[in-house]
């Protein structure tokens, strides 16, 4: 996961002007990113022009995070303030328009 985001539990964050957004969970566009109940969200930033998909392991990983069957361990969780194992089950993949 390139970001996590946190806020007020369940609360939505407008998609930056010249970006797009895909929920994980649907595939479909969003125009808002949707805080968990936890008040995370994690990102799966794609800035590369022609490798925008993601790789089967983000994938695996990111399904299961949406499940509710991922757990966060090491430095990185801890500095996203990610305790007790806690993962954000939001996931969006956002890209630039261009």
């Amino acid at each position: 996961m390139d970001q996590v985001i946190q806020g007020r539990t369940n609360s939505t964050i407008p998609v930056p002007d010249g970006y797009i957004a895909r929920d994980m969970r649907t595939g479909l566009p969003v125009n808002s990113i949707k805080l968990d109940s936890n008040g995370f969200a994690g990102l799966e930033m794609k800035t590369g022009v022609y490798d925008r998909n993601l790789k089967r392991s983000q994938e695996t990983n990111y399904r299961a995070a949406i499940e509710g069957k991922a757990t966060s361990v090491g430095g990185k969780a801890r500095q996203a303030e990610l305790l007790d194992g806690k993962v954000p089950t939001q996931i969006y993949i956002i890209e630039p328009t261009k």
